[in-house]
């Protein structure tokens, strides 16, 4: 598939979704968005913070995140490279695009982040999103505030349920995000969870695992089996282990022992970054990986004198 195809099978796919009907945002991007701050910037992609006014006098200027892939620029590099699988990446990357906007435009759940407008801009495909907090970022500011004290139960406990709310739904279509992380977890003000970046999310047919690991990814956060996928391809193997949807699971708990003892950012640093792969290749249970870090369980067990150890 070339870059012309591509481009013009892509415009004829964001034509009925482009605007949310439920909350219309200008439609023209170029005329009616300014983009401000800079969030983050890959070889393909950026992340901006964009303001936008409606006609005057009917709306005050309102603020949202705008995400820009570099379609163009994916399709030149690849031709460039003149790699024997260009057919195959090519598809690849297309499948995930096109996933991205499955999720963002026609799935509707509360958990899920949904697009203002969706438009393709020369080669450059624009999404703008709601303008909201992410869980990091909250951690961070808590633990700051409260001195490395973990996060209560009746905060983590909420979070965690509207988390596996959007996965249960996502993973009935199945849909894998495959990159669940403090990040990719955003707030509203009233404490509504909504799962984004889906970027490297994959549509898998019926009973079939993937193969393929994630990219741009935490590796803190990922299951041994991603992270030996990850492993493999840098070798070159022609085979990795498969996952599947309960790889997105395994990275809700790390979650959990992000807002219990600030993991991987955490001072003690008694939690090993790759203890995923010390589980793996040791067949050793999460309870005894930890038997001896007191400090860790100390944490655990001052969550509103909720025993997390004894879930563990």
């Amino acid at each position: 598939m070339d870059k012309d195809n591509f481009l013009a099978r892509l415009e004829a796919t964001i034509e009925p979704v482009q605007q949310d009907r439920r909350d219309k945002w200008p439609m023209t991007y170029s005329q009616n968005y300014q983009r401000q701050e800079l969030l983050f910037r890959g070889r393909f992609s950026s992340v901006h913070v964009a303001r936008f006014t409606r006609k005057a006098g009917t709306m005050e200027e309102k603020s949202c995140i705008t995400k820009s892939r570099y379609i163009g620029q994916i399709f030149d590099y690849i031709k460039r490279q003149g790699s024997e699988d260009a057919e195959c990446l090519t598809s690849y990357i297309a499948k995930n695009i096109l996933v991205e906007l499955l999720v963002l435009t026609r799935l509707r759940h509360r958990n899920i982040m949904h697009a203002h407008l969706v438009q393709l801009i020369r080669d450059d495909l624009v999404i703008a999103m709601p303008r909201l907090y992410n869980l990091f970022t909250l951690v961070e500011k808590y633990q700051r505030l409260h001195y490395d004290d973990p996060l209560s139960i009746s905060i983590i406990a909420p979070i965690v349920r509207q988390i596996c709310s959007g996965l249960a739904f996502l993973h009935c279509i199945p849909i894998i995000h495959r990159k669940i992380n403090p990040r990719s977890v955003f707030l509203t003000r009233g404490g509504t969870v909504k799962l984004g970046c889906f970027g490297s999310a994959r549509l898998l047919p019926k009973d079939e695992k993937c193969h393929l690991p994630p990219t741009a990814v935490y590796p803190e956060f990922m299951s041994p089996e991603v992270r030996l996928a990850t492993r493999n391809l840098k070798k070159g193997a022609e085979t990795a282990r498969s996952y599947s949807v309960s790889s997105d699971i395994w990275s809700v708990g790390v979650l959990i022992l992000h807002m219990i003892s600030f993991f991987p950012e955490e001072k003690c640093r008694r939690l090993a970054p790759n203890f995923a792969d010390i589980m793996m290749e040791k067949h050793m249970p999460f309870h005894y990986l930890i038997n001896k870090m007191m400090v860790f369980f100390v944490l655990m067990t001052t969550c509103n004198n909720f025993n997390f150890a004894s879930v563990l």
